[in-house]
């Protein structure tokens, strides 16, 4: 008797606003100190940002598209 076919599995796990941070970051080959120097932020703040555990406030958002060279929907995930 032949076996079903079982679709593939569905996509469970989203990517948060700072692991894609921290990836386009990584991609880019930059460390979390030079992206806190261009945001004129401490290293520290960076790392809660990817850590998801500050929010990023919107003029860090626009900064960020500038400094990773990507998209605002890119960076938030839409």
């Amino acid at each position: 008797m032949p076996q079903k076919r079982r679709p593939p599995p569905q996509k469970t796990h989203s990517e948060t606003i700072g692991q894609r941070l921290a990836r386009l970051r990584r991609e880019r080959g930059l460390n979390q100190t030079e992206v806190a120097s261009s945001l004129g932020v401490s290293q520290a703040t960076v790392s809660a940002y990817e850590r998801d555990a500050a929010r990023l406030v919107s003029d860090h958002i626009v900064a960020l598209t500038s400094i990773l060279q990507v998209s605002s929907d890119e960076l938030l995930g839409v």
